[in-house]
């Protein structure tokens, strides 16, 4: 923790999740007061959605893992004249990252 201090002197530390398929800034967002919670990805950002999910579609609890889908803004509209990945993808507006996540007792991922 405190070697990368060592290379960037006064540098704060943050971390955003994103992908391709979510644009934008703040799909998951570590914000910078956080710093005790580094190896999270964060919480979900302003006008943005986040579930774990199990493999039938099924909230998972907390710490449990499953696949991370995010809701938002910036969620793809489709991939370009391939309407079979896009259903594959999409599912009412969620998207599916395809990224095992879970989510600790105050809601970090």
């Amino acid at each position: 923790m405190k070697r990368w201090r060592s290379f960037f002197p006064g540098q704060a530390y943050d971390t955003d999740y994103g992908l391709t398929e979510a644009a934008g800034p703040g799909c998951v967002h570590l914000g910078m007061e956080n710093f005790h919670k580094i190896g999270a990805i964060g919480v979900p950002g302003f006008d943005w959605e986040c579930r774990i999910v199990d493999e039938h579609m099924k909230n998972c609890n907390a710490d449990q893992p499953g696949e991370l889908l995010v809701k938002g803004p910036g969620v793809m509209k489709e991939y370009y004249k391939n309407p079979k990945a896009t259903a594959e993808t999409l599912t009412d507006g969620w998207l599916h990252t395809g990224d095992i996540a879970r989510r600790d007792a105050d809601g970090f991922i």
